[in-house]
This record gives C-alpha cells, sequence and structure tokens, in this order.
C-alpha cells in the first residue's frame, strides 16, 4: 500500500510541476504550442493555455487534496488527449505484443491509470475533502445544517456515500471521536466487525 501513495504523491507533484514550467516558463510554453500545431489541435494558442492551466490548478489541488474527483476527471481528460494526439503516434512495434508493451510503458498511460485509482479510492485522512466531509458529517451528528442542506451545494460529491454503508467505528477517519458508531462497510474498508 505505501508504494501506491508514493506512486500517487509522485503524479501529483509531477502534473503540477509540468503545469507550472509550462505555464510559467515561456521555452516549455512554447515547446507545447508546437507540440499542439504538429498534432492539428485547433486553437494551439488557446488550448497551450488551457492545457496548462488545467495541469497547474488540478495538480495543486491533487497535493492539497482538495475535490479529488473533478480534478482526477479533468486531469484524466488531458491524459486521453495526449494518448491520443501524441504518444500512440511515437510508438515503433513491429507486432501487437509488442505495441502493448510499448503503450503501458507510455507515461500518459501510468498517470491515467494513477488518475483513475486516485478518483476511485476518493480523499483521504490528510486533505481538505475529508476536512470537508469530517465537517459535514459532524454537522449530522450535532444536529447543525449541513452546507448540502443549508442550500451550499456542497463541495463534494456524494458518490463517496453511496458506495458505503455504515455500521461501525471509522478507523480510517480522523473524525472517529466525533462520528462513533460508523464505518465504511465496502470499498477501502480493512476493518469490519
Amino acid at each position: 500500500m505505501a508504494g501506491h501513495s508514493a506512486d500517487a504523491g509522485r503524479c501529483r507533484s509531477t502534473v503540477l510541476l509540468s503545469g507550472r514550467a509550462k505555464l510559467f516558463v515561456s521555452e516549455r510554453r512554447e515547446q507545447m504550442r508546437q507540440t499542439l500545431i504538429e498534432a492539428h489541435i485547433p486553437f494551439p494558442d488557446f488550448n497551450t493555455f488551457l492545457v496548462s492551466t488545467v495541469e497547474f490548478v488540478c495538480g495543486l489541488l491533487l497535493v492539497i487534496g482538495g475535490l479529488t474527483p473533478l480534478d482526477c476527471a479533468l486531469l484524466g481528460c488531458v491524459m486521453i488527449m495526449a494518448i491520443a494526439t501524441t504518444a500512440i503516434r511515437n510508438i515503433k512495434a513491429s507486432c501487437p505484443l509488442g505495441w502493448l508493451a510499448e503503450f503501458l510503458y507510455l507515461p500518459e498511460v501510468l498517470y491515467l491509470v494513477i488518475l483513475i485509482w486516485l478518483f476511485f479510492s476518493g480523499p483521504r485522512w490528510l486533505s481538505v475533502d475529508q476536512l470537508i466531509l469530517c465537517h459535514r458529517s459532524a454537522s449530522k451528528v450535532c444536529g447543525a445544517p449541513s452546507p448540502r442542506r443549508a442550500g451550499c451545494g456542497g463541495v463534494l460529491p456524494l458518490f463517496k456515500e453511496r458506495l458505503f454503508v455504515r455500521t461501525q467505528v471509522d478507523f480510517q477517519s480522523p473524525c472517529a471521536a466525533v462520528l462513533p458508531n460508523e464505518v465504511p462497510v465496502g470499498v477501502g474498508n480493512r476493518f469490519r466487525f
């Protein structure tokens, strides 16, 4: 499990640093623009700015753990477009098995797999998402109106709540003291009574 967390951390920081370089370093921005022109992507100036901004902002939010599902979805779209427009064209293989092997070694494919994993694993205990979820859950226990019920719309999607059936004590959450008798049963649960 520690190896998976380290890979996810590297993915988050790599996307952040790549986006920062493309956004703030003129040579990298021009290199990105040339790549988009060679791939026949329309509006290369606009798309250079858009992709660089998405990589930087979503990478930053992934590092701090904010809006994890949205970040993963947007960055996943960027990776799919990078694979479809430039990465596949660079694969030189003589047989289908060799092509598949080279395809799976592309960094964009690895990042896409890690982003999918982050999307489905959700926020961890040390993240902005978890703090918001913890605050919202504590509001339900204490009787105070949650941001979703108060009309704010909430920040987190409810997919995490839909995947879990709660029954006892949550050992993965810092809210365990606030939310007794609740534990996620199902995805990612290591403690089930």
